[in-house]
């Protein structure tokens, strides 16, 4: 009873055909993961580079705006800039004023 067993052939190359096969699909996982995470950070900064952006113009151009609104509407440089341009408006009487919400419409035109 002293034989040598012989390893069957079939089953053990098939094994290791299957294992080849799951490392293979693994790698490829692993591949695609990891592929996949770097465009996420890719995109993830682009974003971050774009809300800082908006976030500089609205600390700097909203302002500025305003302020550039502001000059021109101010009463006192209209006044000026009306009689520079020789313009004939002339100012109103308080009572004749109406003031209108933005909300509102306005019912009595005339």
């Amino acid at each position: 009873m002293n034989y040598k067993k012989k390893p069957k052939p079939l089953a053990n190359s098939f094994v290791t055909i299957m294992l080849a096969v799951a490392l293979a699909t693994a790698c490829a996982g692993a591949m695609r993961l990891v592929t996949y995470r770097n465009n996420q950070t890719i995109i993830r900064n682009k974003i971050q580079k774009i809300e800082d952006q908006i976030r500089a113009l609205h600390q700097d151009d909203i302002p500025s705006a305003k302020s550039k609104i502001e000059q021109q509407v101010a009463s006192y440089r209209l006044k000026e800039r009306l009689v520079e341009h020789k313009s004939q408006l002339t100012p109103g009487m308080p009572a004749h004023r109406e003031f209108i919400k933005a909300n509102q419409q306005n019912t009595n035109t005339p």
